[in-house]
């Protein structure tokens, strides 16, 4: 039996209604694999947490009536009934309010689509005819459009997004009402904004999308507008700067980094036009500029420093010739790395499929790709870098390392960092793995943001679906790290200091935590003693050079008055 089922036959046992909702349904409905499985009931939070008192249940939404109950690794949201109250910051709700009927709770969703529920026998509870929308492949909010989206104005990105990943137009009304109150998205917060530009950018139809809607894109980040039927005056080119633009975010692939590169490459064209004497327009120094503009852009979006990273590189480079030779080749590779330099050589290519048709070099970059690949495949060594004992060990050498380990019982750290870090068989590693990721990197290896405790929660228990891990660790940046083993969570603040010099902190907290852990095996107890240990090695100059040691991490528990529990024998 399907783990949702037993979770509908338990609350329906106990005298109890329970539905799926929402996407899980939509999905199942278009013959998609449905992903997040939430489920509705006329329980109220402690009737929900009393009939699951058998499993782990976490109180991850208790305010707004949702509770998290975990059945063989995998969470589900369990939320009661309700209805919510004015939006006056549009953005959330003032107020909840619990109700006894599945039609009310399906009122306050956003579009039709998401507002069916089905029951476990199949039964679809359809009130506003989402089922009939999804046949007519249209998006439309579930009543007056104008207020769905005066309560929260992000559902204006979300029907974009929706209108992009399946391709779904948005009904007039939905649309007219989108564009009227395109500029309250100013309410939403960034990160939100954020993570749902990501998922509209990645969608299938995003140049039909980009294309109609660019007022909206452009209320959203405000550089978009001089792109606005701007004619290029280039003989290379023979679309407006915004279709040329949403052409090249199509032809990218649905990367998010390299979709939001397409988005903004040629974003400061605009700010470097010059013209020669037959009167052709030219733009040198475009790729820097819009490379600057690109990075004020990703700083009000509150973007992730690694999706930084890789736009900024992808932006500033995208102008750069397609390499002619094996040696050119190596050079770049031996520069970038392989995936910076595959995604480069993506750009380009994207860049350069919307252009004039006698402008296309598209066996140019085959080539380019063709002789990577040749060269990858005959094992070059295209640098000395290649052979360092850094992060980007080869990945043979750490996952034989981790499994002989596992093996004989000793414990493991393994520290993820980077695209490298999700490509390694971390399900293969076995339960006596620590696994330890910053903020950037729970964000790039779960798939989702992680800004906040609840956050953390829900990527780790993501994670604990598809990995077998003793303990997942991640550092929230400037807050402190969150710990859990597939059950229990913990979380343990930063000290409040002002350091002298951060390098080699990351590496000592490591190393700190690790080495008490062997000693006592308690988890919590390990994450206090690195944070102490981090912030005496960060108090000293030096960084890695002038480490302290355990004398030195003793003196400054003693000195603070801290937990006595943390000095070791």
């Amino acid at each position: 039996m399907e783990d949702y089922r037993i979770i509908l036959e338990k609350l329906e046992e106990n005298g109890k209604e329970a539905y799926l909702v929402g996407g899980y349904v939509r999905d199942l409905l278009l013959g998609l694999s449905p992903k997040d499985c939430d489920i509705a009931t006329n329980a109220l939070p402690e009737e929900t947490e009393q009939i699951f008192s058998d499993y782990p249940v976490i109180r991850t939404g208790i305010k707004h009536g949702t509770v998290t109950v975990l059945l063989q690794g995998q969470p589900y949201e369990i939320t009661t009934y309700r209805l919510d109250g004015n939006y006056s910051d549009g953005r959330h709700p003032d107020s909840v309010q619990f109700t006894a009927s599945i039609e009310e709770d399906l009122s306050r969703r956003d579009f039709t689509v998401n507002a069916m529920a089905l029951s476990r026998n199949g039964k679809i509870i359809d009130p506003f005819g989402g089922r009939a929308d999804l046949q007519k492949r249209i998006i439309r909010c579930v009543g007056d459009p104008w207020k769905r989206f005066e309560e929260d104005a992000l559902r204006i990105l979300r029907a974009l997004r929706f209108s992009s990943v399946f391709g779904f137009p948005l009904e007039e009304k939905t649309a007219k009402a989108a564009k009227e109150q395109k500029e309250t998205l100013s309410l939403i917060s960034k990160e939100r904004l954020f993570s749902e530009l990501k998922k509209a950018l990645c969608g299938k139809d995003i140049q039909r999308v980009l294309i109609e809607y660019w007022d909206i894109f452009s209320a959203l980040i405000k550089e978009l507008q001089p792109l606005f039927n701007y004619d290029q005056q280039n003989y290379h080119h023979c679309y407006p700067l915004h279709i040329h633009t949403a052409k090249t975010v199509a032809a990218c692939p649905p990367n998010p980094s390299l979709r939001l590169a397409g988005l903004l490459h040629d974003v400061g064209k605009p700010l470097t036009r010059s013209f020669d004497e037959q009167g052709t327009a030219h733009y040198y120094g475009h790729a820097e500029k819009s490379r600057e503009i690109a990075q004020n852009v990703l700083n009000e979006l509150k973007a992730d420093n690694t999706t930084k990273e890789e736009v900024l590189f992808l932006v500033g480079h995208h102008d750069s010739p397609a390499e002619k030779t094996v040696e050119e080749v190596k050079r770049r590779l031996s520069r970038y790395g392989e995936e910076k330099y595959r995604a480069l050589i993506d750009l380009r290519r994207a860049d350069n499929s919307a252009q004039s048709e006698d402008f296309k070099r598209t066996e140019q970059h085959d080539r380019c790709l063709e002789m990577l690949s040749e060269i990858l495949e005959s094992q070059s060594c295209f640098a000395l870098k290649n052979l360092k004992i850094n992060g980007d060990m080869p990945q043979e050498i750490v996952y034989t390392a981790i499994l002989a380990a596992n093996t004989h019982g000793v414990p493991t750290l393994v520290n993820l960092q980077g695209k490298q870090a999700a490509r390694l068989p971390v399900d293969q590693f076995g339960n006596g793995t620590i696994l330890v990721m910053d903020q950037s990197n729970a964000q790039r290896y779960c798939g989702m943001r992680v800004d906040t405790v609840e956050d953390c929660l829900k990527a780790c228990i993501s994670l604990a679906g598809r990995v077998k891990s003793k303990y997942f660790i991640i550092r929230l940046e400037g807050k402190g790290a969150f710990a859990y083993n597939g059950k229990y969570y913990y979380f343990v603040p930063n000290y409040d200091f002002i350091a002298a010099d951060e390098r080699g902190g990351t590496e000592f907290y490591n190393v700190a935590l690790l080495i008490r852990y062997m000693i006592e095996g308690d988890i919590r107890m390990a994450c206090e003693f690195a944070a102490v240990s981090e912030t005496v090695a960060m108090l000293r100059k030096g960084g890695a050079t002038n480490l302290p040691d355990y004398e030195d991490i003793k003196k400054f528990i003693v000195d603070n008055e801290l937990d006595a529990r943390l000095l070791i024998g």
